[in-house]
């Protein structure tokens, strides 16, 4: 919104009154982590940047980070010996901010731009990928906890290949799949023996789910994964606000039974453009307030630690899109007394 009438709408927005994020039995659900996604842009920001957006965070009750990669197509976010392309400078800068606001982080390893083109082939070849995919991720995992393992804020690794529930629904997909996070998560263990590791998946309501959470509670004690986060799929249009609880509920019950963490992750954004909508590049506008203490309330019925979201920095601070700081101050008002 560049435009003046653009400017006059953000100012109404933050000066409409904003019911308290409450109900009649207490206060609602609301977000103690958010998703940060490393751009190129970002070799530009400061620690005292960071330092100021980790701040805004805290300030609304956010005190848990999950840096979503630390590799991207090949090219590192921190200073690499294993990874040969020109990287950036920034998670040693993340890291230091987030240390000195009391923050935990959790590291992402390696992201694929290409993974869903590359695991829509053969098994064999999907398995191929994925052993690459394995000494890649691994190296960086060596390399992240030689850096940070020793921090205050390092609070264990995050797994980017996220897990649909369609892909990997026949047996031999599944298969494939056990066999890989298998083998990273006793590669991670072996690296970093105390530090936890998580994943996160999506249903595009193609699974049911009950044979959802049959797949997760398979996949969760075959690999022993720590921690599972689970999109509410409403930002993207996957799933709607009348079906994505039975969905997410699914999911929980499945890491409940297993003994591991279930985190619900709400999106804070509607997508404008991009796969499935047309062929553009991802573009998305942050959700309205309204929408978003439904999909907390949503989120919050499940047996949970913590609620995460994807992502406030981009959608839901005054870092982020336009609209985004109008929606941040809308929800931080919403939490006063």
């Amino acid at each position: 919104m560049g435009t003046q009438l653009g400017r006059v709408i953000l100012l109404l927005a933050c000066l409409i009154p904003v019911c308290p994020l409450r109900t009649a039995a207490g206060v609602s659900p609301r977000f103690t982590g958010t998703f940060v996604q490393l751009l190129g842009q970002h070799e530009r920001w400061t620690t005292d940047q960071w330092q100021a957006l980790f701040r805004s965070l805290r300030s609304i009750g956010v005190e848990e980070l999950i840096v979503q990669w630390s590799v991207h197509d090949q090219t590192p976010f921190y200073p690499s010996r294993h990874f040969k392309t020109a990287g950036h400078d920034v998670l040693p800068r993340v890291m230091e901010a987030a240390s000195d606001q009391g923050f935990h982080v959790r590291i992402g390893l390696v992201h694929d731009s290409a993974y869903w083109r590359k695991i829509a082939r053969n098994p064999k070849l999907v398995r191929v990928y994925f052993n690459r995919l394995l000494r890649a991720n691994l190296a960086a995992a060596r390399e992240l906890n030689d850096l940070f393992g020793g921090s205050p804020a390092f609070a264990g690794f995050y797994i980017p290949q996220e897990i649909d529930d369609r892909t990997w629904l026949p047996p031999e997909h599944l298969a494939v799949l056990e066999t890989y996070l298998t083998e990273l998560r006793q590669g991670l263990r072996d690296i970093a023996p105390q530090a936890s590791v998580a994943i996160s998946g999506f249903s595009n309501a193609f699974a049911d789910p009950e044979l959802l959470g049959r797949t997760w509670q398979r996949l969760l004690a075959q690999s022993g994964i720590d921690q599972v986060l689970f999109q509410d799929g409403i930002g993207v249009g996957k799933l709607g606000l009348d079906d994505a609880d039975v969905f997410l509920a699914a999911v929980a019950d499945a890491a409940r039974q297993d003994g591991r963490t279930f985190t619900p992750i709400v999106e804070t954004f509607t997508q404008l453009d991009g796969e499935p909508i047309n062929k553009k590049p991802f573009r998305a506008e942050p959700a309205s307030l309204n929408r978003l203490i439904r999909q907390l309330a949503l989120a919050g019925r499940t047996s949970h630690a913590g609620i995460m979201a994807f992502s406030l920095p981009e959608y839901c601070s005054p870092f982020g899109v336009p609209g985004a700081a109008a929606l941040y101050q809308a929800y931080k008002d919403g939490l006063r007394p």
